[in-house]
């Protein structure tokens, strides 16, 4: 029961994050409030959809305790197992990289190139399936999110020393 206490919780924290979102950008010019309006609406129907099947689970007459499942780690107690712990400090070294090339070369040239590395190394997968989610990442950066909402992308600090 705690741990569907925490995470419905956690769940509502989200669902009053993407209402505030919605509200307070309802008065702004369309540009602005595009990519709000676009991220906010899914996270708000996606969060009112979880937070409604937490509370469907309290009126189950039989449900287990804490003891669930996440990928191919067992959830409970004693959860910071030593795989645990490693696959954590794994999972951190590869957003800390992914947030100094940011800064370096920009969000543009590295979220393809990250996605393309963490499917090669990783996750083990085939070059060609890599290849495949690479350019879906291009596709949507560019194709939507800068020729239709108009993202600005910010150059690397690197291309900025350089003058490009």
């Amino acid at each position: 029961m705690k741990f569907k206490l925490a995470s419905s919780l956690y769940t509502a924290l989200f669902l009053f994050f993407f209402a505030g979102a919605l509200w307070t950008s309802k008065d702004w010019p369309w540009a602005a409030r595009a990519l709000p309006w676009f991220l906010a609406i899914p996270g708000l129907a996606l969060s009112s959809w979880q937070l409604g099947s937490d509370f469907l689970w309290l009126f189950k007459k039989a449900h287990k305790e804490d003891e669930g499942t996440i990928m191919d780690i067992s959830v409970s107690s004693d959860a910071f197992t030593p795989v645990g712990l490693q696959r954590t400090r794994k999972i951190f070294c590869w957003i800390g990289a992914f947030i100094i090339s940011i800064w370096l070369l920009g969000l543009l040239i590295v979220s393809p190139l990250f996605v393309l590395f963490f499917l090669l190394f990783e996750a083990r997968e085939k070059w060609w399936v890599a290849m495949l989610y690479g350019t879906a990442v291009v596709a949507f950066m560019v194709g939507f999110l800068d020729q239709v909402l108009h993202v600005p992308w910010l150059p690397g600090v690197l291309f900025t020393a350089l003058g490009f």
